[in-house]
């Protein structure tokens, strides 16, 4: 323990957040894993300063995926008005908001559960993110990106660790951290996966009612 802390003075968030994890371990008494999730969500979140999993970046350094999609002879307006339809169905929770809403560009912020488990219990963890929506005559370019554990901290490629490089060498810590750093991989992929595929579906479609 104290050398972990001591690694990481660096950080004394980090340090604290560990001393607070260990009075709750016990391989006896799997009750106290709550606490330990609830507190594990936020240490797990925190930027390390490692080396993360290669996933695609913007130019500067965020987790960031980008379309661009040409759709010949399909106006600006009709792209716009079929990507609100496609938000409207595909965003019904409470916690999407449209935060930017022209003829040009949709911003949409929305949520989505990652789970956080391990052998003896398993928690829900919130991974934020945004896409943006722009528009042309021909063409629309959708970028999803922010994506966050808590809104203050954005994952980029330095502070979203693959497991093979998470530090805590605690085997319970580090099999909480695999379980949502591969729910989190997961979940990003399939934010942007799920509109190229089903707005591209939506454009094809040439029913008018």
């Amino acid at each position: 323990m104290l050398k972990v802390i001591i690694t990481y003075t660096f950080c004394p968030i980090t340090a604290f957040l560990i001393i607070q994890i260990f009075p709750y371990i016990s391989i006896f008494n799997p009750s106290p894993m709550k606490h330990l999730l609830r507190l594990l969500a936020f240490l797990i979140l925190l930027p390390l300063g490692l080396k993360a999993q290669t996933l695609p970046t913007d130019e500067t350094g965020k987790i960031s995926f980008t379309e661009v999609v040409d759709v010949p002879n399909t106006s600006k307006s009709e792209l716009y008005t079929k990507a609100k339809l496609w938000i409207a169905e595909s965003f019904r929770s409470s916690s999407a908001v449209t935060q930017f809403d022209s003829d040009s560009l949709i911003i949409v912020r929305g949520t989505r559960p990652v789970i956080i488990a391990n052998k003896y219990a398993a928690n829900t963890a919130n991974l934020r993110f945004t896409q943006k929506y722009y528009f042309k005559d021909g063409k629309y370019k959708f970028v999803t990106t922010d994506f966050s554990p808590d809104g203050s901290i954005i994952y980029d490629k330095q502070n979203f660790i693959s497991p093979e490089n998470y530090p805590i060498k605690m085997k319970l810590v580090r099999e909480s951290y695999a379980s949502y750093y591969k729910g989190a991989v997961e979940a990003m992929n399939d934010i942007h996966n799920s509109f190229k595929v089903g707005f591209s579906k939506l454009i094809s479609s040439k029913n008018d009612w």
